[in-house]
């Protein structure tokens, strides 16, 4: 995948880049992403140095990686994926406001919601 930048956005001129909010501002004419869906073939290309990171390796390959001097293991987001939960309200039933409403009361969002180092201590 190539991501290249486009000459002709501006970025805002106000505000704070943060996540997804605030002026976005390319650095980089392009940037490469070679996608590697093979999981031992990525961590050879990783250990011969054709690839600079893996971004979720084998869990069973961790301790190999940390035996290795110059790899750094590193937890990027201790929280894991983002969750969403869309709703089709083009077909009944969740067509109905209503009933999207009473559905999204009878969700404990908690239950389902990644503990944060904030909310766990």
């Amino acid at each position: 995948m190539v991501y290249a930048r486009h000459e002709g956005y501006l970025p805002r001129a106000e505000g704070v880049p943060s996540f997804t909010a605030g002026p976005r501002v390319a650095h980089f004419a392009c940037v490469v992403f070679n996608v590697i869906p093979d999981a031992s073939t990525a961590v050879s290309a990783l250990m011969s140095g054709a690839a600079d990171w893996v971004m979720q390796p084998l869990i069973d390959l961790l301790p190999m990686f940390r035996r290795i001097c110059d790899l750094v293991v590193k937890v990027k987001d201790a929280t894991g994926t983002i969750n969403c939960l869309r709703f089709n309200h083009l077909l009944p039933p969740l067509n109905r406001a209503a009933m999207r409403r009473v559905l999204l009361d009878a969700i404990i969002q908690s239950d389902w919601r990644p503990a944060t180092r904030a909310s766990a201590s």
